[in-house]
């Protein structure tokens, strides 16, 4: 019987900075949860990698919230029109 074969993803540029930053602030994945205003599950699973947020609203508003440059999470500021 042959076993299933685990893919191993490289992880995106925000699980990246959601640990980065986590890591940083000395943040619970509870507390960062509650910064984003999303579930700690929805969380746990941008930084597993078992979701891949692309809605370029979403990561633009993650990085306002964060305080970090929209060039983090892979995306271009020069897209940005307020």
């Amino acid at each position: 019987m042959a076993g299933k074969k685990r893919v191993q993803r490289q992880p995106s540029a925000l699980s990246q900075v959601l640990i980065i930053y986590r890591d940083t602030h000395r943040l619970t994945q509870e507390e960062l949860a509650s910064l984003l205003d999303v579930e700690p599950r929805t969380l746990r699973r941008w930084e597993n990698g078992e979701t891949i947020l692309t809605d370029t609203h979403d990561l633009k508003n993650i990085a306002d919230r964060l305080g970090i440059p929209y060039e983090n999470l892979g995306i271009a500021s020069s897209l940005y029109i307020p």
